[in-house]
């Protein structure tokens, strides 16, 4: 017989909280919100490993507000052209006309961070994992 799914989802629920228990009581914590990057080793390749302290890009606090006011450069490129697609109220991607807009928009002053202006002849775009951008077309392609 099948356990029903909410027994099945308990099951789950508090064997993951066991595993999560042992995982911080065997790196000497005593409470997993102490885990941080520097507890994570990550394998890069067959002979490989890394911290995940070492491979994540930090930004200081502010820092990207800052540069959306044009008063500090970017910390890292990649933000300089997603931030002005980030919307609070949806992880929906702005759409923006154009690769120069999207720059332009870096660098000035939105009077509400939630709702980054569009141009009003603005294309849907979007943005694949590899980073690229395209145009999507009436025709859905």
């Amino acid at each position: 017989m099948v356990p029903d799914k909410i027994d099945r989802l308990a099951n789950f629920h508090q064997q993951t909280r066991e595993t999560l228990k042992e995982l911080v009581q065997a790196a000497g914590l005593s409470h997993a919100k102490q885990i941080s990057a520097t507890h994570v080793v990550r394998r890069t390749s067959d002979h490989e490993v890394r911290l995940l302290a070492n491979m994540l890009t930090t930004v200081a606090p502010g820092a990207l507000l800052a540069a959306e006011r044009g008063e500090a450069d970017w910390p890292h490129k990649v933000f300089s052209l997603y931030w002005p697609l980030a919307r609070s109220v949806s992880f929906r991607a702005a759409a923006l006309a154009n690769t120069a807009t999207t720059q332009a928009q870096a660098s000035t002053p939105r009077a509400d961070p939630a709702q980054p202006p569009a141009p009003r002849d603005a294309k849907p775009r979007q943005i694949a994992k590899n980073g690229s951008v395209k145009n999507i077309t009436d025709s859905g392609s």
